[in-house]
């Protein structure tokens, strides 16, 4: 048997793979003007992406998505008001609970939660902070479940459209014992079926 997260690396590497290769080359053409093209297919305004995985009593989860989606910008917050929507936006998707909903009968338990989040600073050779150039923001959230009875995990409700209205789809790739399944979420189809 596979163990998840060698089932979750591979979805994952599906979904990030185009990123990396678009950064390979414009990193391999940096002195070229025209670039715009190479960025890569899953940074789409209004589109995310969920990585769902299940296997014996574990269930991951991992989310992606454009900043703009979710805080209506893509550059550091500048302004009080763009630190508070920033702000929010890790604090809400630090909140699994409000984000998916589970079957009770299944009785899963968030072990653990994880985001990331753009504009972080970094540090030159020199200990100097140095604001990191980001031309396309992202922010990431990984979910780790501890279910009882994944037998009885037969759907789950993304509640993302109500948090981050600007959320227009979520591309969904779920891998479970029973096969892989695609889904496309929106704001009227928030059900994943499994």
């Amino acid at each position: 048997m596979i163990k998840i997260r060698t089932l979750f690396a591979v979805l994952l590497a599906v979904m990030i793979y185009p990123g990396i290769v678009a950064y390979a080359q414009e990193n391999a053409h940096e002195h070229e003007q025209d670039h715009e093209t190479e960025y890569h297919e899953s940074h789409v305004h209004g589109t995310s992406e969920l990585l769902l995985a299940i296997e014996g009593h574990q269930m991951e989860i991992h989310f992606q998505s454009p900043a703009v989606n979710l805080l209506g910008f893509e550059h550091k917050p500048q302004s009080p008001t763009q630190q508070q929507r920033f702000s929010s936006a890790v604090k809400t998707l630090a909140q699994a609970d409000s984000l998916f909903s589970l079957p009770a009968e299944a009785e899963c338990e968030l072990e653990k939660a994880d985001v990331q989040a753009p504009f972080e600073d970094v540090h030159d050779d020199h200990g100097h902070e140095k604001q990191a150039e980001q031309e396309h923001a992202d922010f990431s959230a990984h979910y780790h479940y501890h279910c009882k009875h994944t037998s009885k995990l037969t759907g789950l409700n993304v509640n993302m459209f109500e948090h981050f209205p600007l959320i227009e789809l979520i591309r969904v790739q779920a891998l479970s014992d029973k096969g892989q399944q695609s889904f496309e979420l929106h704001s009227d189809h928030r059900q994943i079926e499994m």
